[in-house]
């Protein structure tokens, strides 16, 4: 029900229930009124008859009261009259001749008691009311009583009784009320008629207004509310409209920076847009922290196992692999399994890789559809780390539900990529630069600072695992005439020679280092010592046979190697490696071109290990 309509109710209810009252009021007032003025005017009837049936008697026309009785009978409203005499009048006169005798109970109550009686009976037909009066012996009025009977004073000598018709009194009351509720059921209909009118603008304004509201509620702040009022009510509705107005662009421009900041799916939030901002920024604020976490990280290994962890935990994405494409060079982030990953997804994810250009600026790029396996569902997307590193990613389902779940993530996995962006640019400029600075620029092998730094960690790792390391200490003989006679950059040529001839002699797990110059050292993990005598006189044979030419002039050059073995000959790999280079110098001392294996005799007399 409508507040319009309560409120006419309410107020049809209340003016009806008084209405109602007034006419119940009005009507048992006429009622009393009539009923008194009946019983008034039928008492003042029946001593008016008393008295003229006195004057009768007094007078001697007794003979005449028959006649005088019958006109009163015959006068309206009244229905029956009749005499009553007492007993004594009856003992001394004699029984009357007109039957004036007591007819009931009333009579009798009267005669006993002296008192005049009234009794009103009402029905559905008639009302009337019997009036019943005494006539009491009195010595001292006119006439004396007690001059003609036997009586005492105060004797009640006989009653009069009458029965009055005083319908009238009804019907006019009736009527008079019937005029009255008719007057008032009009003026109740005007006045529901003039509160209608008068509510109906504020009715209309209270159901503007919880529209308005409602919309508000929804999100929909463009609903105004219009009213012809000019009153207090009237500046409200201006009010709200003013503050809804305020609301929507508040909330259109708050809507439309975010999507500035960040990149969100609308369908993915709720659609109100308060609802849908708070949820926005709860998940910026998120993003931000994720941002921060992975800032205070020094390794790109390290972001990696984050971001993987939001899309695993976050996310509640279970099946997914993340490719680098760095400069045509492919490898998997995660998982860092490739049987982990399973077959099919990999080499789905594998087959977009070279079809999508190396640099994008955005996630807009999503492949989604049926799996190769069937019943199953993926989504594939790039995202490009650099201009030079690309991501990309696939994602597995077996069920659709999770599928249309995860479609709507793709905008969140976006934004935290796109945190991540930077700062992961930033560890692989960092590794790259740090690389650079740990490898030699000429031959690409790792150079002695890089040696410095990790030679301490191999040797705690190599006495932990009780692994060995055989350790060439390689040097070009007579590189120095080379510079001298054909300059630096043919010298540059047979450092670059020997170090492609090392690299493709030793295995992957092996190091080779440029020391220095034209010094290299190569430890070799895990070898023992006669193979690694072989590497070495490998090493030393391949570049003797090496020819080089310079302005038609052919050259070759040798070299000397000296070995040593980890922990067998010295403690630490840096004592090795000095035990190296001492059976270098014994190579050379003893003619170079050769390969010398260190012996303890080979150190000088008083030598602490």
């Amino acid at each position: 029900m409508s507040a319009k309509r309560k409120i006419l109710f309410i107020s049809t209810l209340a003016l009806g229930l008084l209405t109602l009252m007034v006419v119940v009021l009005v009507t048992l007032s006429f009622r009393d009124y009539g009923i008194a003025s009946a019983k008034e005017k039928s008492k003042l009837t029946a001593e008016l008859v008393r008295d003229a049936l006195t004057a009768h008697m007094i007078n001697g026309v007794m003979d005449k009261r028959e006649y005088f009785l019958d006109k009163i009978t015959r006068s309206e409203n009244v229905k029956k009259m009749w005499l009553v005499r007492a007993p004594s009048v009856e003992a001394q006169f004699g029984p009357s001749l007109y039957g004036e005798s007591m007819r009931d109970a009333i009579d009798r109550k009267v005669l006993e008691e002296g008192k005049a009686s009234e009794i009103l009976k009402e029905s559905a037909k008639e009302v009337t009311l019997r009036v019943t009066i005494p006539y009491i012996a009195d010595s001292k009025g006119l006439p004396n009583c007690l001059s003609c009977h036997e009586a005492k004073e105060g004797e009640v000598l006989g009653a009069i009784s009458m029965i009055f018709d005083i319908d009238s009194f009804r019907s006019t009351g009736l009527s008079t009320t019937l005029k009255i509720l008719a007057a008032a059921t009009a003026l109740l209909l005007l006045t529901v008629y003039l509160v209608g009118r008068l509510i109906t603008p504020y009715t209309e304004l209270f159901e503007a207004f919880r529209k308005s509201l409602h919309h508000a509620e929804e999100g929909d702040f463009t609903h105004k509310v219009s009213t012809p009022l000019k009153d207090e009510m009237g500046e409200l509705a201006k009010w709200l409209n003013s503050l809804t107005e305020k609301l929507h662009q508040v909330v259109s421009d708050i809507d439309r920076r975010i999507s500035i900041l960040i990149a969100y799916n609308k369908n993915q939030y709720n659609s109100n847009p308060l609802i849908r901002t708070k949820e926005i920024i709860g998940e910026l604020a998120d993003v931000y922290k994720f941002r921060r976490n992975i800032e205070l990280l020094d390794k790109k290994e390290e972001v990696y196992d984050n971001i993987t962890a939001i899309f695993l935990y976050k996310l509640n994405l279970k099946r997914f692999t993340i490719i680098q494409v760095q400069n045509g060079i492919e490898e998997l982030i995660y998982p860092r399994d490739e049987e982990e990953a399973g077959s099919t997804l990999l080499q789905f994810s594998a087959q977009y890789v070279h079809a999508i250009p190396l640099y994008r600026d955005s996630a807009n790029n999503v492949f989604s559809g049926y799996m190769p396996k069937e019943n199953e569902y993926y989504i594939n997307a790039s995202f490009a780390i650099s201009p030079s590193v690309l991501w990309q990613l696939s994602f597995a389902f077996d069920q659709y539900k999770e599928y249309e779940r995860a479609k709507n993530l793709v905008s969140v996995i976006y934004n935290y990529l796109d945190a991540a962006k930077a700062i992961l640019h930033t560890r692989m400029l960092m590794e790259m630069l740090k690389e650079s600075s740990l490898r030699d620029p000429l031959t690409g092998l790792y150079n002695r600072k890089f040696l410095e730094e990790y030679i301490e960690s191999a040797t705690h790792q190599a006495l932990r695992s009780k692994t060995t390391y055989a350790i060439l200490m390689i040097d070009v003989d007579f590189f120095k005439m080379v510079n001298d006679t054909y300059g630096h950059d043919v010298g540059d040529q047979v450092i670059s020679g020997l170090s492609n001839i090392i690299q493709n002699t030793i295995r992957e797990a092996d190091l080779a280092v440029r020391f220095g110059g034209e010094e290299f050292i190569v430890l070799l993990y895990n070898s023992a010592p006669e193979g690694a005598e072989r590497v070495a006189q490998k090493i030393r044979t391949r570049f003797s046979e090496m020819v080089f030419e310079v302005n038609h002039e052919r050259f070759s050059k040798t070299l000397s190697v000296g070995i040593s073995m980890f922990p067998e000959d010295g403690p630490t790999v840096w004592r090795a490696i000095k035990f190296a280079d001492i059976a270098l110098y014994k190579a050379k001392e003893s003619g170079r071109n050769q390969v010398v294996r260190f012996h303890s005799s080979m150190l000088p007399d008083g030598f602490n290990y």
